[in-house]
């Protein structure tokens, strides 16, 4: 499953939590990519999603874009 149906998942309430989908999944670009899906959304979730990614190594990592997302979600959303 790509992060992005996941993502559809979650927001038509097929999955009751984040965690349960995102614990359920094993690629952690998925994970990485579906809490992504839930920022640009706009969708809340998207902040417990990122604690689950795991650990990643930024230094190594292609596209720091994608796990900043939810960072990003929380900054606008700063008052």
């Amino acid at each position: 499953m790509s992060g992005y149906q996941l993502v559809d998942e979650v927001r038509a309430g097929r999955a009751h939590r984040v965690r349960d989908t995102l614990w359920g999944e094993e690629d952690q670009l998925v994970r990485i990519e579906a809490v992504s899906g839930l920022a640009l959304a706009d969708d809340p979730r998207c902040v417990e999603g990122a604690r689950l990614i795991g650990p990643v190594d930024r230094a190594e990592w292609p596209d720091t874009w994608l796990l900043d997302a939810a960072t990003r979600y929380e900054q606008r959303h700063v008052r």
